[in-house]
């Protein structure tokens, strides 16, 4: 079941995932991100990456 995805454009993929692989070691985020597992002590962490989220979505690649 997928319930959402992105869409990412071939030549941005590789700078996507470097970003990210960045952003999870500075948040110390090393395993899977669900949200299920959502704690009162991650969840600062998880209100980051959302809004890191929607910070590189703003930047149109």
């Amino acid at each position: 079941m997928v319930i959402g995805g992105l869409i990412i454009d071939s030549q941005e993929v590789g700078e996507f995932n470097e970003t990210m692989q960045r952003f999870r070691t500075e948040q110390r985020m090393y395993s899977e991100l669900k949200w299920t597992k959502v704690t009162n002590q991650k969840l600062s962490q998880y209100k980051r990456f959302v809004d890191y989220f929607f910070a590189l979505n703003n930047t149109d690649n």
